[in-house]
């Protein structure tokens, strides 16, 4: 499990990416520094907005 990213209003596609950025992606590289870690998100509208799409 990865950190708990505490929200205090609602999840936009900008947002969404912030977080990946600032959280995700510092420990994946830490917890799969193989490079062989996975990501699975759901069809939320954040997760599947056009700037996260393109992020991913």
């Amino acid at each position: 499990m990865g950190p708990l990213i505490r929200l205090d209003k609602s999840l936009t596609g900008d947002g969404y990416v912030r977080i990946l950025f600032d959280h995700l992606h510092p420990f994946m590289s830490i917890v799969h520094s193989d490079g062989l870690g996975q990501f699975q998100q759901d069809n939320s509208t954040p997760h599947t907005s056009r700037i996260a799409t393109e992020w991913i």
